[in-house]
């Protein structure tokens, strides 16, 4: 925007300076008419400065959507990654704890199958021991 300010000021005081020594030199009539052709003038450098800034702000609203867009598209790429990441860690918990769950239910099973053999040695001791009572009794 500074620019443009620069460039306004400067062509408005060209013409100033353009009409002023025009009007020294000319008669009323002539200085009038050429007042009015300054107008016209300065009236169409009005317009073309005026068409300069709009062009400028269209160049720097399109850079300012572009710039919107980008970084919409970098935050949809930032959401997807993380969600990618999750999943991937989601995954790796899982197989771990499935991993460990294995382990778990195999010691248990294992736990399970030495207290069945325990309680059938216990079963066969009482038993042997009780046949040995009935064999002392017996026997004596």
């Amino acid at each position: 925007m500074d620019r443009l300010d620069v460039l306004v000021h400067t062509q408005m005081a060209q013409l100033r300076q353009r009409v002023d020594s025009d009007l020294r030199r000319r008669s009323p009539d002539v200085q009038a008419s050429h007042a009015t052709a300054a107008a016209r003038g300065l009236s169409a450098a009005i317009v073309d400065m005026t068409d300069a800034i709009d062009s400028e702000e269209r160049r720097l609203m399109s850079r300012r959507a572009e710039r919107a867009r980008l970084e919409a598209a970098s935050s949809v790429s930032i959401i997807l990654l993380a969600v990618a990441v999750t999943s991937v860690l989601a995954i790796a918990v899982i197989r771990t704890d499935g991993a460990r769950t294995n382990e778990v239910r195999r010691r248990n099973q294992r736990l399970a199958e030495e207290i069945n053999r325990r309680e059938e040695v216990q079963a066969q001791l009482s038993q042997a021991q009780k046949m040995e009572a009935v064999g002392q009794l017996t026997g004596a």
